[in-house]
């Protein structure tokens, strides 16, 4: 394919993906369609004052820039980004056409007017944001077109031939970047599809990758290491008195390295918001509209399109570290994104919802909806959403009568591990019931990721300390992976028959 045919495909698919993501909407009246579209302000005092949900160890919720430090922070300069291809697998004329790409906008609010505009250029945001802020990374296109480099660095090549960075055109010449709301929200299914907003499980960190290649970091003693996990894990909530990290420091190197990797199972798992003893499941967004609490452990409230901007800001750049008198942020970011940007974003995150499953016709699954309706699964699990929106006390936490959320806590725990909810950063002491909608592609399951398929999180052996988990290991190879006991104890038909309906979900 030379680079003529190039320029005339771009466009044809760029239109067909508009099209695409403005089908995913509902249909509006001519009255809806008129009316102007209002780019809500994503950081400011009213929205942000009860948003947060407060932190038991602290009594406080955490807290956040003013509107005025906010502002002060540059607002980065974003353009249309491209996919970066493995060497063998780069369409032929694909570097030469985009030599010649002049720098665009990642965004030309001017040409949005109604809802499926803004959707439609939602869907280019997530695909193509990337980590802004000040510095050039030109330096890495040699090794990032490298196939012995990319192999030396360890950079996963996805299943569309696609690496886990993209190609930015600046005014400067192409850039390679890396990727932001795809690189942790993008799953590629058995038939090769890729699929918005679901937790991933092929990538990594490509472009820090490379940056230690081309730095060449000499090789970390075990203490080194030891010291620098412990560093990153103690600092996450330095508040707790119980200092749970402290296994990091008896850890072998092998221990370590398995830590580290599993810290980063396909994305699908991350330290962010946790830490490396207990880190958290990247979510699923698809169906995120429905959800009135955020995060595996509810840290904020789910009220408007508003807040998803708010939260995209708080994951990738503009966090402020502040919880009660401590402040684990010491200087403020170097970038934020601006609001259009995000708006965009947003209105796509919430017009996504999970694909049609492709398991809805196994006739097990009629047998196992009676299952699940006479083992009251949908009291928790509550259709049509599979989820009462509730939130479930950790094991061990008594919420306050006045908790302002005192209406959605459910009187009982399902006793999984309370340590995210209770030792780290996005510790609110509760675990927020999640949906069932679209486990059949999921992959993971539990808060932490524990294991990997809904046959192993029915089966009774995963309570026993000799069990080995599939997903997450943590610390500890073998290791019990309690809570959630129901559907345990179910004869072995019925458990077949209710994983089949749930897969049709």
């Amino acid at each position: 394919m030379n680079a003529k045919t190039f320029g005339r495909l771009v466009p044809l698919v760029s239109g067909i993906l508009a099209v695409a993501a403005a089908g995913c909407i509902r249909v509006s009246t001519d009255a809806q369609a008129s009316r102007p579209i209002v780019v809500p302000k994503a950081y400011n005092a009213r929205d942000l004052g009860e948003w947060a949900t407060p932190l038991p160890a602290l009594g406080v919720r955490p807290g956040f820039f003013s509107e005025s430090e906010f502002e002060r922070i540059p607002a980065a300069t974003l353009y249309r980004s491209y996919p970066a291809y493995h060497p063998d697998r780069e369409p032929p004329g694909y570097w030469e056409w985009l030599q010649k790409q002049p720098p665009k906008p990642l965004l030309d609010v001017s040409e949005l007017r109604t809802q499926s505009d803004w959707i439609a250029a939602g869907k280019i945001v997530f695909r193509e944001l990337y980590r802004a802020g000040p510095g050039s990374t030109a330096d890495l296109v040699p090794l990032a077109r490298s196939r012995d480099a990319l192999a030396r660095a360890g950079v996963e090549t996805m299943p569309d031939g696609t690496l886990p960075l993209l190609w930015v055109v600046t005014p400067d010449g192409v850039e390679p970047k890396m990727k932001t709301c795809q690189s942790c929200h993008t799953r590629y299914l058995d038939d090769g599809t890729a699929l918005d907003g679901a937790p991933a499980n092929h990538g990594g960190a490509g472009v820090q990758r490379l940056i230690a290649l081309r730095d060449a970091a000499p090789e970390r003693s075990t203490a080194q290491r030891r010291a620098q996990a412990y560093q990153g894990c103690r600092s996450g909530a330095p508040w707790l008195k119980d200092d749970h990290c402290s296994a990091i420091n008896s850890m072998t190197s092998e221990e370590l390295s398995q830590l580290e990797v599993e810290n980063r199972y396909g994305l699908a798992i991350l330290p962010r918001g946790g830490d490396q003893i207990f880190p958290v499941k990247t979510l699923d967004l698809n169906g995120v509209r429905d959800r009135k609490y955020l995060n595996h452990t509810a840290t904020h409230l789910n009220r408007d399109v508003g807040d998803i901007m708010r939260y995209a800001l708080n994951v990738e750049c503009c966090s402020s570290g502040m919880f009660g008198s401590y402040r684990l942020r010491p200087n403020p970011p170097r970038f934020r994104y601006p609001d259009d940007v995000l708006f965009a974003l947003a209105s796509y995150i919430y017009s996504l919802q999970p694909p049609p499953s492709p398991y809805r016709n196994n006739p097990l699954a009629v047998d196992g909806r009676k299952v699940f309706e006479r083992a009251g699964c949908g009291h928790c699990h509550t259709p049509p959403l599979y989820t009462n929106n509730k939130l479930t006390p950790a094991q061990g936490f008594v919420p306050p009568a006045d908790h302002p959320y005192h209406d959605d806590i459910m009187p009982d725990s399902v006793g999984t591990d309370p340590g995210r909810a209770t030792q780290t950063s996005v510790a609110t002491g509760f675990y927020r019931v999640p949906s069932l909608r679209g486990v059949w592609y999921r992959g993971l399951f539990g808060h932490s990721g524990d294991v990997a398929s809904l046959e192993e999180w029915f089966d009774p052996a995963r309570l026993r300390d000799d069990f080995v988990p599939s997903g997450f290991k943590g610390v500890k190879p073998t290791r019990a992976v309690r809570g959630h006991e129901y559907g345990l104890t179910l004869p072995a038909a019925e458990k077949r028959a209710l994983i089949a309906f749930l897969k049709t979900l």
